[in-house]
């Protein structure tokens, strides 16, 4: 389906295929990560550098992914304990947790990040749990407070116009991010979500123009690439969308996306 990350100031609908391809890699590499990252990184303790703090999160998250819940737990509950005073560890741990849908853990470490300074980061990640939780008033008052210290973070903006795009403000939306591209051109999240949301509104033609323009700029880039076909399906032009569908995901699976965007013309 159409995608965004919310974790880059986008929205996800559901999942790519190349998450579900990473997804089947970390199960298969669990046993080793688990067995391996005490010795990878010294059981790394309070004074612990942060790549050795990265490198358990990293094993905690392949844990969550293949369902050792008491392991994963272990892990990331570990990091949080020996890195008490860490931005850096408390933001990393709630991406981690936000990755998994558990929005409840996510909020609490982007909250204790900002208590330890982290204001702009930790409030970006309380902003997007509860957008994805679809609290979208108190996602507002959250996006609010982080324009009102900086009207000009590009990050935030992103995130406004994916709001207003969640609430059906598609103009509103599309005035936000070409508000963007007008300072910056070339950014990416601001032209993948335009196209998006121009396909939203039924303009197809638009946003397939728009999405062609981005993935010659980033062919290896698979979310707009997946984006991109399903925006060439819904133009008619069917055969390149299954072109650009067949690396990314099967032929079932693209034929399965192309029925589910049908709404759109409806």
């Amino acid at each position: 389906m159409f995608l965004r990350s919310i974790r880059f100031g986008e929205m996800s609908v559901t999942y790519t295929a190349s998450h579900l391809v990473r997804r089947h890699n970390r199960m298969l590499c669990l046993g080793g990560a688990i067995a391996l990252f005490c010795a990878m990184t010294g059981c790394a303790g309070p004074n612990s550098t942060y790549s050795a703090v990265s490198a358990q999160i990293a094993a905690g998250e392949s844990g969550l992914d293949a369902g050792a819940y008491d392991q994963a737990y272990g892990i990331l509950d570990g990091v949080a304990k020996d890195n008490p005073r860490s931005e850096r560890a408390m933001l990393s741990l709630g991406d981690a947790y936000f990755a998994q849908g558990a929005y409840l853990k996510a909020r609490t470490y982007y909250q204790r990040a900002i208590g330890l300074g982290a204001k702009r980061e930790g409030g970006l990640g309380v902003a997007r749990v509860q957008l994805a939780q679809r609290d979208y008033s108190g996602s507002q008052a959250s996006i609010d407070a982080l324009l009102k210290h900086s009207p000009g973070d590009i990050v935030v903006l992103n995130l406004q116009g994916v709001l207003l795009d969640a609430m059906s403000q598609h103009a509103q939306a599309q005035q936000v991010y070409r508000s963007i591209l007008a300072v910056q051109p070339d950014n990416k999240a601001a032209l993948n979500n335009l196209a998006l949301s121009l396909m939203l509104t039924g303009a197809y033609t638009s946003s397939y123009t728009l999405e062609s323009e981005l993935y010659r700029s980033n062919r290896n880039d698979d979310k707009v690439r997946q984006n991109l076909s399903l925006m060439a399906y819904l133009s008619n032009e069917k055969d390149e969308a299954m072109a650009l569908a067949g690396p990314v995901v099967t032929e079932e699976k693209a034929e399965s996306n192309f029925k589910m965007v049908e709404f759109l013309r409806r």
